[in-house]
């Protein structure tokens, strides 16, 4: 299993992961506040089976090209690392697809009822679970669109409806598979309910939440694949075998479920599949291909919740998440489950309207991590469905059954409203008439939160209907009627297609988000499952990076010092940055406090004189105006301590010559350099071996004054003051 700190450390990763699904974030450009964009009816062919209608379905504001469709309850989004995005429809029973930059939402799956997807790390399967209450299983699905998997038949946008289903629906995990579990030499049947929340960690491991039980269990991944197609048969030679124990489950294209590795061979790096008596062979049913990995289970632990026991009651929090009870009160939506950068794991308590937090340890989470409380009480509601984080670190979280959505501030526990009335304002029954209609007797807050210019939805609304005129002393609202829309309207929504946050975040916006579930935010953009009102919303300028690297954050060894430098491209209302030192990666403290060079971007750089023995992990964080902070990275030095062998007088020098006693170094000559904080070279001198083992160094008048970093022969560096 590959660690999560130290990937973190080795690259600026800016990944967010949501709740019941995976966001990725890039760097964000500067916005006043959110912009509405493409509004995506529901789904494509509206809950029939049906698979010839993928229509483009937008709502394009301004264009005149608004074209609504009945839909089907999209209440789960994912999106993988280009972009592209998953929609899964609780009432339409299949997973719909947009790809990155298009106006087209397109089946990807058919008669497919689920309850949670997620795409993994490599952008190569989407996982989904929840198909029914009785069949306790996750599933996954090629979703690479490239190469021999589009030609082979095991990725595409609109398949058959049975030509290809069996290839493409390939089982992961079903309830009473053998399992290695908690980390036990022995397999056991596993059991396991309705899966309402999946989230893949850095190493690439499948978390989950089990709504029927209240637990969050992980499942341990190893991928790999054949090193060359394959027809049938029950033995498969892969490119690597390490950590595939025998007894793992095999999941991959043409591989039924409960299949189990029976055999490893480490020299010929075959492995043999048979039945969960790891001896009777198990036949594939048909080739098994080397464009697309299997999965190998390899363990199953619990990590949060009482299995099969709900809290009754709020439970005080600060203990092992492992021993901790849960209640997830999901009913038919999901629930929220995200890491963070750290590698910490939030999860949403639904029943006791509290996100809490399982706090990491070196980026991994387990039974004994201990659970805190993150946001809770009217910042939240129990009705809380998507969480996802944005590239500021910012946690959204959807409130479905208030029709708001909100995120986190700068002030721990807090949240502001990013879009959404409180409470999502409607119209009562009304008759219809070609050309115009007056409303009278609407609710003061139905006529505040309506502009004119607004769309207006609704049974019995035809597309296209808007509000041409309001009256705000009369309680009256006008609104434009197509020709053939005579009738009775009902369940109108004060909503507005067109620009419906007003003010920007942090403002309420007028108009309503109607019954946010899923949420996902990706290339500056947030979209949006409206469970209630059956619309995929997109909204753009989701957040302010105050900074642009040009330079990542780095940490290296110069002499007996650390130098620590990044550079920035820009900085927006940017105050400072931080750096911190930890020996354990959890506890920092503050080394240096470096102003901002201004908004055209600097080098900075920190020399850390006086480094510690062993491990240690450097922290930057960039600091806002407004006192957010975010953090750019964490970087690890292994430093080891030895005896300099030399001395140096007088220190602090005044006079630009000092003198070095070396006498411990016996060497033919000895090498002297001398470098500045920045790591760059200032003095290098080679002197022949000293009788007495002392040495004269005379420098320049050109060297000012500072802390500068001598060696000799590449020992161990001292702090050299010059002044």
């Amino acid at each position: 299993m590959r660690n999560y700190l130290p990937k973190s450390v080795n690259s600026h990763v800016k990944t967010i992961i949501t709740a019941a699904l995976l966001a990725v974030g890039s760097q964000a450009v500067h916005a006043q506040g959110l912009t509405f964009g493409t509004l995506y009816s529901g789904d494509p062919v509206s809950g029939s089976s049906n698979l010839s209608t993928n229509q483009v379905l937008r709502i394009t504001p301004g264009t005149g090209a608004e074209y609504v469709k009945p839909a089907a309850n999209p209440s789960f989004i994912t999106t993988d690392l280009a972009g592209n995005v998953a929609v899964g429809f609780n009432g339409g029973n299949r997973i719909s697809r947009v790809d990155n930059g298009s106006s087209t939402m397109t089946v990807f799956f058919a008669n497919i009822g689920c309850h949670s997807i997620k795409i993994d790390g490599d952008d190569e399967y989407i996982y989904y679970a929840g198909l029914a209450p009785s069949i306790p299983a996750i599933y996954r699905s090629v979703w690479k669109n490239s190469g021999a998997n589009t030609s082979v038949g095991f990725y595409s946008a609109s398949p058959a409806a049975t030509s290809t289903a069996a290839v493409r629906q390939i089982p992961f995990l079903n309830n009473g598979d053998l399992v290695y579990f908690n980390g036990s030499t022995s397999l056991s049947a596993y059991a396991f309910g309705q899966v309402r929340a999946m989230a893949f960690d850095a190493a690439g491991n499948l978390f989950y939440a089990d709504f029927t039980n209240n637990v969050i269990r992980k499942i341990s991944i190893i991928k790999q694949s054949v090193t060359a197609d394959m027809a049938v048969g029950s033995t498969l030679t892969l490119t690597d075998v390490t950590n595939i124990k025998v007894g793992s489950i095999v999941s991959g294209i043409n591989i039924a479920a409960s299949t189990y590795v029976g055999s490893v061979n480490q020299v010929t790096k075959e492995i043999t599949l048979t039945t969960s008596d790891l001896t009777t062979p198990k036949l594939t049913t048909g080739m098994v291909s080397s464009s697309a990995s299997l999965a190998f289970i390899v363990g199953v632990d619990h990590i949060a919740g009482t299995f099969g026991t709900a809290s009754s009651s709020a439970v005080t929090l600060g203990g092992a998440a492992g021993t901790t009870p849960l209640s997830f009160n999901a009913s038919s939506y999901g629930i929220g489950l995200v890491f963070d950068a750290t590698g910490s794991l939030y999860a949403t308590d639904q029943t006791w309207s509290r996100i809490v937090k399982i706090n990491a340890t070196a980026g991994v989470v387990n039974s004994s991590s201990i659970i805190t409380e993150f946001v809770s009480g009217t910042n939240i509601s129990n009705s809380t469905a998507g969480l996802a984080f944005d590239s500021d670190n910012k946690l959204y979280i959807t409130k479905r059954a208030v029709h708001t959505f909100a995120r986190t501030t700068s002030t721990a526990g807090q949240v502001e409203t990013v879009a959404g009335s409180s409470g999502r304002q409607t119209l009562a029954s009304f008759t219809t008439t070609s050309g115009s209609t007056t409303l009278t007797a609407v609710t003061p807050a139905s006529v505040a939160a309506l502009n004119i210019g607004m769309t207006l939805r609704g049974t019995g609304l035809a597309s296209g209907t808007k509000v041409v005129a309001k009256d705000v002393n009369n309680n009256t609202v006008t609104i434009s009627i197509a020709a053939t829309a005579n009738g009775t309207a009902t369940n109108a929504i004060v909503t507005t297609e067109d620009g419906f946050v007003t003010s920007g975040v942090g403002t309420t916006g007028t108009g309503s988000i109607d019954g946010p579930a899923g949420i996902a935010i990706v290339n500056d953009k947030i979209y949006v499952a409206e469970s209630t009102g059956s619309y995929v919303r997109v909204l753009s300028g989701v957040s302010t990076l105050p900074v642009t690297l040009a330079k990542e954050f780095s940490a290296q060894l110069n002499s007996g010092a650390v130098l620590l430098s990044w550079a920035t491209a820009s900085e927006n209302n940017n105050n400072r940055f931080i750096i911190k030192r930890s020996i354990d990666g959890l506890t920092f403290t503050e080394l240096k406090s470096l102003p901002s060079a201004g908004a055209s971007g600097s080098a900075y750089s920190f020399t850390d004189l006086d480094p510690i023995n062993g491990v240690s992990y450097y922290q930057l964080s960039q600091i806002d105006n407004d006192g957010t902070t975010k953090e750019l990275g964490i970087r690890t030095v292994n430093f080891s301590l030895k005896n300099a062998g030399f001395s140096i007088y007088p220190n602090p020098v005044t006079e630009r010559v000092f003198s070095i006693n070396a006498q411990a170094i016996n060497t033919p000559s000895v090498i002297v350099k001398i470098a500045n904080t920045a790591g760059e070279s200032i003095f290098t001198k080679t002197y022949p071996k000293s009788s007495n083992g002392i040495y004269t160094i005379s420098l320049s008048e050109g060297i000012t004054s500072g802390i500068y970093v001598i060696s000799v022969n590449n020992t161990n560096g001292q702090k050299l003051i010059i002044k």
